[in-house]
């Protein structure tokens, strides 16, 4: 039997990938050892007289190196324009960042009734870049068991038009669903169900990383809400209702 066939014969595709990591230590072992492959000319003549060969199975991950990841730290925001974050950061040094430039929180307000919940908030985040303030205000009705959300721009001069983009970020365990109308999406968390909606702007399912384990990160969806702001004062309406 051909000496190749056998060796086919002998392992599957799979093992041949998982076992071919040694292929360079197994060529050194049978050009030094009488036998079969040890009489065969090599096709070039070999010039070094030393090799030093690492074979190192897995690694860190890329999220416990320690360089600079920009679109990471955006993409873990509430809001970004125009693809751009709303702190600044600066690296040190391989293993220190530094804020550059923080949010200021203007206004900030708590009301709570007995079936009526409002949160609302804003900063300026965005007012030197893009002259912008981006300003939040989440309802919740507890009879109903549904939150609407109000997601405002607020610009101080209106110039040309900007692009942005609401994350909404959903704990690892979730699973979550767009309807066919691509107005809504559904939620599954545990035995309970929501409905995301949005009616005036895309909606979409983007992959993400959860970063709220110590010391360690899971694989998560996110829903985003992408649109363009064209006029002074953009307000962007969303809603969650239990099902």
């Amino acid at each position: 039997m051909d000496i190749l066939q056998r060796f086919c014969d002998i392992q599957n595709r799979r093992q041949f990938l998982a076992r071919s990591g040694m292929g360079l230590g197994a060529t050194a072992l049978a050009s030094s050892l009488p036998g079969l492959l040890a009489k065969s000319k090599p096709a070039i003549n070999a010039k070094a007289k030393r090799v030093i060969f690492l074979f190192m199975a897995g690694g860190p991950s890329q999220l416990d190196l320690f360089d600079y990841k920009p679109n990471m730290i955006k993409l873990h925001g509430t809001l970004t324009i125009e693809d751009h974050s709303s702190c600044a950061y600066r690296k040190l040094n391989k293993s220190n960042i530094l804020v550059k430039e923080s949010i200021k929180i203007i206004e900030k307000n708590v009301v709570f009734e007995d079936n009526y919940w409002k949160i609302s908030g804003s900063h300026d985040g965005y007012l030197k870049k893009f002259k912008t303030i981006h300003k939040r205000e989440i309802e919740f009705y507890p009879e109903q068991m549904k939150f609407v959300g109000f997601d405002k721009l607020l610009r101080k001069q209106k110039s040309e038009d900007i692009k942005f983009d609401i994350r909404f970020h959903l704990d690892p365990s979730s699973k979550v669903m767009k309807t066919q109308d691509n107005k809504s999406i559904l939620i599954e968390l545990g035995d309970e169900g929501w409905k995301f909606n949005c009616e005036n702007f895309d909606i979409n399912i983007d992959n993400g990383l959860y970063l709220g384990i110590k010391n360690s990160y899971k694989e998560n969806q996110n829903i985003c809400i992408s649109g363009v702001c064209k006029d002074k004062i953009q307000n962007i309406k969303w809603e969650i209702t239990k099902l």
